[in-house]
């Protein structure tokens, strides 16, 4: 039976990220999760997941092959969450991409709002490091952060996936409960 275009129900680790997008394996079964824009701070390798009512697709030019997209109308349940690593900015690498990790005692040094609905913030340690942390678009309101509830000068911690862009590594934020401000 083919299950082109029909929506599934996957269970499975988060093995790896590209970008914002996972890969879900299950019993030596892999399998590219294509999220659109809607970030998820489920996503992150090592959680072990339920995805319910996900569509298969399958598209050799863009994807690689079967894949599964329509996340955003997808059941997300984290059946067995993992810490999240505890870090420092100068202690990242290329190798915590798609990790989730906390940042502690991170002062916010600018919160620039971008016209999509995101912002970003820069932010520096106590040894004078600088990471960006990104709240992407699209968030659940009730899960959203208000970027006008902080300020230049708060000291925050952060817990969120790493993740690539342009302007190097960023802490993203997908979650109010992911933020804490001490300052």
């Amino acid at each position: 039976e083919s299950y082109q275009f029909k929506k599934v129900t996957v269970e499975g680790a988060v093995t790896s990220m590209v970008g914002m997008h996972a890969y879900i394996e299950r019993d030596g079964y892999g399998i590219f999760l294509y999220i659109g824009h809607t970030p998820s701070s489920a996503l992150v390798i090592g959680n072990y997941i339920r995805l319910s009512n996900v569509r298969v697709i399958y598209d050799l030019e863009r994807r690689g092959g079967v894949h599964l997209t329509d996340f955003p109308r997808a059941e997300v349940e984290v059946l067995n969450a993992i810490a999240p690593l505890a870090m420092t900015i100068d202690t990242l690498t290329s190798n915590h991409i798609g990790r989730l990790v906390s940042l502690a005692d991170l002062t916010v040094e600018s919160i620039d709002k971008h016209i999509d609905g995101s912002f970003s913030m820069a932010v520096m340690d106590t040894q004078g490091n600088r990471i960006t942390v990104h709240h992407p678009r699209d968030i659940v309101q009730s899960i959203s952060v208000d970027p006008d509830s902080l300020a230049i000068g708060n000291v925050i911690t952060v817990t969120g996936p790493i993740r690539d862009s342009l302007d190097g590594m960023q802490l993203l934020l997908t979650n109010i409960n992911d933020l804490i401000v001490t300052d």
